[in-house]
């Protein structure tokens, strides 16, 4: 079913002291525990309201949304003075009330997170990928990127995206397998006060003709904005690119 525990900074380092034990089942938390949900496979970071205090969102990516097997979800808890605790705690999925897309069997929501401030209004967003997301009826296992947006009250539903490579603005085209977020890094790179996110496609395949190269995989860098992510700008990134050593 999956654990997270939490130990707390001192002036001695991490300590045991008030450390505490989140699954599932625990008092308040959504969702229960369940064989092979994985909570606690991925984690994140960041102050998502107005607390001023870290909050943590964690992945159970095999988690089942109903009847749809291993569609995948994250909870999310709010720190406090106490530290973090179940009091407001959400859990999403892609069925979830304003969410785009639709929990399907083995999307492995939550697979990988990301948080960080996409937007620039002083709030963590979260990022989670679903690399088993099925684009189009060919395109098994493409995979695609969730975003919801922070706000005052925490994560919020409204202006969330899902990203995948058929996304406007996004380099090249959704394929099977591709996995488009397995892997995700947000950072301010370009320096103007709001983060891009990294989105790590391992399954990409080069076949265009006469080349055929196998699961070579690329990244893709979407571009932070005061309207959120964007695929305006956005850049594509393989060992084949200019300047990058190596080759695919």
């Amino acid at each position: 079913g999956g654990a997270v525990n939490v130990l707390y900074g001192s002036a001695g380092g991490l300590t045991g002291v008030g450390s505490q034990l989140f699954t599932q089942d625990s008092p308040g938390v959504g969702g229960g525990a369940e064989a092979g949900d994985g909570f606690g496979f991925a984690l994140a970071t960041g102050t998502i309201n107005a607390g001023g205090h870290a909050d943590l969102a964690i992945a159970a990516p095999s988690e089942d949304v109903g009847s749809v097997l291993d569609a995948g979800a994250v909870n999310v808890l709010y720190g406090s003075a106490g530290g973090l605790t179940a009091a407001g705690n959400q859990q999403w999925f892609q069925d979830s009330p304003g969410v785009a897309g639709v929990s399907e069997a083995q999307d492995f929501l939550g697979s990988a997170l990301a948080a960080a401030d996409y937007d620039g209004d002083g709030r963590a967003d979260l990022a989670a990928g679903a690399p088993g997301e099925t684009l189009a009826v060919v395109a098994e296992a493409a995979g695609a990127v969730n975003v919801l947006y922070g706000s005052s009250g925490g994560l919020t539903a409204t202006g969330n995206q899902v990203w995948s490579q058929d996304s406007p603005g996004v380099a090249n085209i959704t394929q099977p397998r591709d996995l488009f977020g397995s892997a995700l890094a947000a950072g301010d790179f370009n320096a103007d006060g709001r983060a891009e996110l990294a989105v790590g496609v391992p399954g990409e395949t080069f076949d265009d003709p006469p080349s055929f190269i196998a699961e070579h995989g690329v990244v893709h860098v979407l571009v932070g904005s005061p309207g959120g992510l964007t695929g305006t700008g956005s850049q594509l990134w393989s060992q084949d690119s200019a300047g990058v050593a190596d080759q695919a």
